[in-house]
């Protein structure tokens, strides 16, 4: 895994990489969550809505994502610089 907390990384190189990946498995027309991210009004109910059934897919068919222990929370969010979630 790259080291998020260099400065040097490149996060369209790292968009680039899932869009190929997509491709390569045949899901072209797969959500890509970091729009859901760029587009999320905060107070929307609808939004909140669509989140919270993410949430809820999520936990019952791969409960380890959302485990503070997964990888991508463990090794790249922190490194981010924790907020409060």
């Amino acid at each position: 895994m790259k080291d998020l907390s260099d400065d040097s990384y490149n996060h369209q190189e790292g968009w680039a990489n899932g869009k190929q990946i997509e491709k390569q498995f045949g899901l072209e027309d797969s959500l890509d969550l970091r729009d859901f991210f760029e587009a999320y009004e905060k107070g929307n109910p609808y939004m909140m809505s669509a989140i919270s059934e993410l949430h809820g897919e999520l936990l019952r068919k791969a409960p380890d994502l959302l485990s503070i222990r997964a990888s991508w929370f463990r090794d790249a969010w922190r490194y981010a610089g924790k907020r409060k979630l």
